[in-house]
């Protein structure tokens, strides 16, 4: 009857707590080590591992809130264990003012878990009535009552169906105003059907829950919330296991006169094993522009040392001649960089949408990435004034696609843009993606978005200059991107200069491969907190000394407060000999 699992062992959840520590990226993966499991190998139920749910509900709460008929007891004659099974027994026979009995397992109290993969290998009874389930609750209601605190149904049936099994996330408020999530469903062909046995698995991580029969991945679910706290709520908390078999209830209805009594739900094993991680390769940039050019310019060169195609923006006003929308020294989102400029898209007026207003665009085809099935888009944004709220303003923030698309959400492209005053639309091809926000975005302060593409579904995250990155929305989307052999990018307005952003914009970065919540974070503290530059000095002969400098401007001084000199010329490495004087020196990122 024992089937060995699929499902290796052979490494523990501190390297999963290590690796984040140390600020890896990691994607989850299937291989993992057994942390709990009940082989059911003795002669009776370890009650280490399990204690029973006794009658038929709570007071106020008859029939468990789903109008079952059963009572759960934990006598032998509905859970016993026997050649190495745990069998679940439902009989039809008067008892405490019913007319069915059954057994309701639970580990609360006992064992509970927050992430990992739940294997139960089952198989179920067959009949009108019948409602087999497999599925976890939360160890402390932690958000608040059912189903704020939410629940995770791993595997339910209705037995007057064998051939169909479904998933199910319960979330959101408390009853009434609870909602939940599931499908699509299982459903087994040929002759197979639930009455044989076969190993019904979940995977539950930060950021998805999915589903699996026989190792067949069926469903995936991505997306919920809590009114009791903020995402990931409220799946980022222990919970438990439970196994029963009910009869009758809202699920699958009554039993009727065809239903075969008694009946069993038969478990050979529960395995829980941890998701462990492996490091993933980093996302590969392919175009950057961080807007560090010099006040005056009029076009933005992308940055080739980040790594990333060789293209240049061209800056225009609304009329379409070429002007410079650089801001002032020291507006970049970390405001700790000299010189960091960003795009200043303020010109267009108080008005949003500007109609018509300035535009950054690719003024070369060296965009063509082909077909993308992944990806990680950035991009800083800081508006001027909040827009009104409820209209349908629409400014566009961004948009990268093959050819030259006209707009966001056109085939083949990607794109940003504000919906109404406290709503961003991340559109890939015709998908769109989401993310209201409580309140309206604030004005005069940088915030930071990307999107994260995995070939299945889009993540949208947001941070800004103070606070880092969380997941605000997300999307299903099967949906390649193919950018063909040319391609285009517009910042700061569409192609054509209507519904232009009021605000500025800065350090937008497109990379290929799959990104998570930590790369999207690394990303953002490398504006926030760029890599410090030093001076390295040499000692030469006759007294001279060389200074040695990764990137920027040397400046000198004779105090250390300034005023600051550019040396011109002065390149790295730049040999010069003292003169007696004090002298200080400095590097100015560019």
């Amino acid at each position: 009857m024992k089937h060995a699992s699929s499902f290796p062992r052979f490494l523990s959840i501190t390297l999963l707590s290590a690796l984040l520590l140390a600020g890896f990226t990691c994607q989850i993966h299937a291989d993992g080590q057994l942390v709990w499991s009940d082989e059911f190998d003795g002669s009776s139920i370890n009650t280490n591992h399990w204690t029973f749910d006794i009658g038929n509900g709570p007071s106020g709460l008859p029939g468990w809130g789903n109008n079952e008929l059963e009572y759960y007891t934990s006598r032998p004659e509905n859970a016993f264990v026997s050649n190495g099974v745990l069998h679940i027994v439902a009989k039809k026979e008067s008892y405490n003012g019913q007319n069915y009995t059954s057994a309701k397992l639970k580990t609360t109290g006992l064992f509970s878990k927050r992430y990992g993969r739940f294997e139960f290998r089952a198989r179920l009874p067959q009949g009108q009535g019948y409602w087999p389930a497999l599925w976890m609750m939360p160890q402390d209601s932690l958000y608040g009552g059912w189903a704020a605190s939410g629940e995770i149904d791993v595997m339910e049936n209705k037995g007057s169906d064998p051939t169909t099994v479904l998933g199910t996330i319960h979330y959101g408020g408390q009853w009434p105003n609870n909602q939940y999530s599931h499908g699509p469903s299982f459903t087994f062909t040929g002759v197979d059907s639930v009455t044989n046995f076969h190993t019904y698995a979940l995977e539950w991580s930060t950021n998805f829950v999915k589903w699996y029969v026989d190792g067949q991945l069926y469903e995936t679910q991505t997306s919920w919330w809590s009114s009791g706290g903020a995402s990931p709520a409220p799946f980022d908390q222990p919970f438990y296991i439970m196994m029963n078999l009910a009869v009758g209830g809202n699920f699958g209805g009554n039993p009727d006169t065809n239903t075969i009594f008694p009946g069993e739900m038969q478990i050979d094993y529960v395995r829980v094993y941890e998701l462990v991680p492996t490091p993933a390769s980093q996302p590969i940039l392919k175009v950057r522009f961080g807007f560090d050019e010099p006040p005056g310019s009029i076009t933005s060169p992308s940055d080739i040392n980040s790594g990333g195609a060789n293209v240049i923006l061209q800056m225009a006003n609304g009329g379409g001649a070429n002007a410079d929308y650089h801001g002032t020294d020291a507006s970049g989102v970390g405001g700790t960089v000299s010189a960091s400029r960003a795009l200043d898209f303020s010109s267009n007026g108080a008005s949003q949408p500007g109609n018509p207003g300035p535009i950054a665009s690719t003024t070369s085809s060296n965009l063509g990435f082909g077909t993308i099935t992944n990806f990680v888009s950035t991009i800083w944004f800081k508006q001027n004034a909040v827009m009104a709220s409820g209209a349908n303003v629409g400014p566009r923030l961004f948009i990268l696609g093959g050819g030259s698309p006209s707009d966001t959400g056109i085939t083949n492209s990607i794109g940003l843009k504000f919906q109404t005053a406290n709503q961003l639309y991340f559109q890939l091809n015709g998908i769109t993606v989401p993310a209201t926000f409580p309140t309206n975005l604030p004005a005069n302060t940088w915030v930071f978005v990307a999107a994260v593409y995995d070939g299945a579904s889009v993540f949208l995250y947001e941070g800004t200059d103070t606070t880092p990155v969380s997941q605000v929305a997300s999307a299903a989307a099967a949906s390649p991107i193919d950018f063909g052999s040319n391609g285009s990018l517009y910042i700061g307005n569409r192609q054509n200069r209507q519904r232009s952003f009021n605000g500025w914009v800065d350090d937008f970065r497109f990379y290929t491969g799959s990104g998570d919540l930590n790369f999207v974070e690394s990303v953002r503290l490398q504006e926030v907190n760029p890599t410090p530059v030093s001076i390295a000095i040499q000692s030469l002969s006759n007294n001279a000394i060389r200074l040695i400098w990764p990137n920027g401007t040397l400046q000198a001084a004779t105090n250390i407060v300034g005023n600051w000199d550019t040396i011109t010329g002065a390149t790295s490495p730049y040999t010069l000999t003292p003169d007696g004087q004090q002298q200080f020196h400095r590097v100015k990122l560019n």
